[in-house]
């Protein structure tokens, strides 16, 4: 996965989770999921700010070492929300893609 399909893939997600039904499936959703979601995507618009201005020559190591890892949590997310019934289980295959983009960014850095 080259940097740019990455960073247009998670633009996606970022995009997906701030709309008006994944915003929706948390509005009932306790305090604490509702911050972690926040949480979440704060961290994800950081790291793909960090991945936009990382040298490309780091980046596409790391990218070619992880790829497997990335499309499986990409793939996660996009089913979680795709199917928004479970809030929680959104979160954690959330988490789990943005550790994975965070080695990404460490390493490359």
């Amino acid at each position: 996965m080259s940097r740019d399909d990455l960073l247009a893939e998670l633009r996606a997600v970022e995009a997906r989770l701030r709309s008006g039904e994944v915003q929706a499936a948390f509005q009932e959703r306790p305090a604490g999921e509702r911050r972690r979601l926040v949480t979440a995507r704060a961290e994800l618009s950081l790291l793909v700010a960090r991945l936009t201005t990382a040298e490309l020559e780091s980046v596409a190591a790391k990218l070619d070492e992880l790829d497997k890892e990335l499309r499986t949590g990409i793939a996660g997310v996009n089913g979680r929300l795709a199917r928004i019934d479970r809030p929680a289980a959104a979160l954690n295959v959330l988490a789990r893609l943005l550790g994975v983009l965070a080695r990404v960014v460490v390493l490359a850095g």
